[in-house]
């Protein structure tokens, strides 16, 4: 089975990344939602559905020393819970 997952736009309300920081973010959300996927599947509701205008997850608690490639595992942690088993 292909997956193909397709982010048109993340809002992250009050914070602020740096160019090297969107890359991180980027490449981490990619890395882990492919894993969730692989390792987990999707729930049998979005594996016949096809596309979604927009999907809502839920908030994640950050500290200010999270890094924008931990702020991207658990965005896409919490995008997985919505989509995922």
């Amino acid at each position: 089975m292909s997956v193909s997952l397709h982010i048109d736009r993340l809002v992250l309300d009050g914070i602020e990344l740096s160019g090297r920081e969107r890359i991180d973010l980027k490449r981490a959300v990619r890395s882990e939602i492919a894993r969730s996927v692989r390792d987990n599947g999707l729930s049998d509701e979005l594996r016949g559905m096809g596309a979604r205008p927009s999907l809502r997850t839920a908030d994640i608690q950050l500290r200010t020393e999270t890094s924008a490639g931990r702020l991207g595992v658990l965005l896409s942690r919490s995008v997985y819970r919505s989509i995922g088993k």
